[in-house]
């Protein structure tokens, strides 16, 4: 099985709270990725944006890095949220398909990176792993 060149990103009330199409016409998800602490890293918290053209393939990126977990103002972080959810104008909640990607920001792989081995393939939101989705690739459910 390989991993899919477009798969949906159903918006939820969960992980997937800002996903949609910005009023130009880009597909967005608005996310909150992290490096998760180890005990050598304190790990790094994220507030991403990623944009897809109308057709799918992916746009750019936004990304904020706030540090370690413990030394994060949470206001500071709901404002980066709102600053992304602002520039989309008069965007609509809704379903997006789009393509995978991954690219490098501020020293970590970002993206809905594929993975395909043998019977198994994914694509999972990175850094910190907590949206995989599997096939069917219709968003319906994804793994935490």
């Amino acid at each position: 099985m390989s991993a899919p060149s477009r798969f949906t990103i159903q918006p939820d009330d969960y992980h997937a709270r800002f996903v949609g199409t910005t009023g130009d016409g880009l597909k967005f998800f608005i996310t909150t990725p992290y490096e998760a602490a180890t005990d050598t890293d304190p790990g790094t918290e994220f507030v991403a944006m990623f944009l897809w053209n109308a057709d799918g393939t992916f746009h750019s990126a936004d990304i904020d890095s706030f540090g370690p977990r413990e030394t994060i103002h949470e206001m500071d972080r709901q404002d980066a949220l709102e600053r992304l959810f602002a520039r989309t104008g008069e965007a609509v909640i809704e379903p997006i398909t789009v393509a995978p990607f991954s690219l490098q920001s501020h020293g970590t792989t970002f993206g809905f990176v594929p993975f395909s081995s043998g019977d198994v393939a994914s694509v999972t939101l990175q850094p910190g792993d907590y949206m995989s989705y599997t096939a069917p690739w219709d968003g319906e459910s994804y793994a935490t």
